[in-house]
């Protein structure tokens, strides 16, 4: 059985059609990442401890992203992680993160820093 030129082409054309479509529905997937399940389940300040971490701590803060979301899928873990739980879990880990961290106390309707408040009790 030969097929002529024109149905050469539109066979080509069609195989090719179907991989583009392929390749698009692919990339319109989204891609679960570790990181974005364990993110999706971070609290609080959750999200800025990840971000701490990995920029001090990069390889190791992937193993235990890693960790963490295989947790989650397996339903170890439920429910959210907040930020001060995740920051433990690195400190025991002995990984020295620091966060900063103020304290405001309303005052007369305005939010001051903890500082400004003991400067004016005792000034």
């Amino acid at each position: 059985m030969t097929l002529s030129k024109d149905e050469d082409l539109e066979l080509l054309t069609a195989r090719k059609m179907r991989e583009l479509r392929r390749s698009i529905s692919e990339k319109k997937k989204p891609k679960n990442t570790d990181r974005d399940l364990v993110v999706s389940k971070l609290v609080d300040r959750g999200v800025e401890v990840l971000v701490l971490a990995e920029s001090r701590y990069r390889t190791e803060t992937e193993e235990i992203v890693k960790k963490i979301a295989g947790m989650i899928r397996k339903r170890v873990l439920v429910g959210s992680i907040s930020g001060g739980e995740l920051l433990s879990v690195f400190r025991r880990l002995g990984m020295n993160i620091n966060v900063k961290t103020t304290i405001n106390i309303e005052d007369s309707g305005r939010f001051v820093s903890f500082a400004e408040k003991m400067k004016s009790v005792y000034d």
